[in-house]
């Protein structure tokens, strides 16, 4: 009788996978390498834009109103964490704030320690203007002061105290060209490399703003690139020394 020869199981069978194959027969999923993106460069904090007029400081957008207590203190808790020590920040001033408005916001960047402010106020025509003004100078010797007084007339006087020469107010308001002409006389005749601007409480800041122009940049020639402005603090009485803060 004939015999019928069996063959072995194929489970037994130790043959790998072909290569690029698991052991089901499905192709093995191809490793993929992912590469971290690169990390974001900081953007440097701009310093802040402000403005002022007669009800409100703005701090980057950021309103602080006047009618409330102590606006120079509120006005410098809004600069915290912003880039202000040792730089020139930029203040829009509008003409009918009334100087102290405008004193916060100044007292608010000293507190800070900022090096100066570059006021933009228009002129009477419209026109665009600004000035910097120093922060934290002294008054010495010499150093002139200008000053519109309540009634608009404006006198000039060393800060370290004398008789104040006095320009009765015009048709329109202060006598600019008589005014600041004598300003400017004295500032010229003394060695400071700053001079003083002041007002009234209750006069407008575009009135010492067009008189500091006027002294700065007359129509015939302007004073020297090395002398500086600055704002008194506090309101001088004509002629009596003058202590800047």
């Amino acid at each position: 009788m004939m015999t019928l020869a069996v063959a072995p199981s194929g489970c037994d069978d130790k043959t790998p996978p072909p290569k690029g194959s698991s052991a089901s027969g499905t192709p093995a999923a191809e490793a993929t390498v992912s590469t971290p993106a690169p990390a974001a460069t900081p953007t440097a904090p701009t310093k802040p834009q402000l403005a002022v007029d007669d009800t409100a400081a703005f701090v980057a957008g950021e309103r602080v109103e006047m009618a409330a207590p102590d606006p120079k203190g509120r006005i410098a808790g809004s600069l915290t964490g912003k880039p202000v020590e040792g730089e020139t920040i930029v203040l829009n001033a509008a003409r009918d704030a009334k100087l102290p408005k405008v004193l916060a916001v100044f007292g608010a960047l000293a507190s800070r320690k900022a090096k100066a402010v570059e006021v933009h106020t228009p002129q009477r025509d419209r026109s665009a203007a600004d000035v910097v003004f120093v922060l934290d100078a002294k008054a010495e010797g010499c150093a002139t002061v200008g000053y519109i007084a309540k009634d608009s007339a404006i006198d000039t006087w060393p800060s370290s105290g004398a008789t104040a020469e006095r320009f009765t107010h015009g048709m329109a308001g202060p006598d600019l060209t008589r005014g600041s002409a004598g300003i400017r006389k004295r500032v010229l005749a003394c060695d400071s490399p700053v001079w003083f601007a002041a007002a009234d409480d209750n006069v407008t800041w575009g009135l010492v703003f067009d008189l500091v122009l006027a002294v700065m940049r007359p129509d015939d020639a302007g004073l020297p690139k090395a002398r500086g402005v600055a704002l008194l603090a506090k309101t001088p009485v004509p002629g009596r020394k003058v202590e800047a803060e």
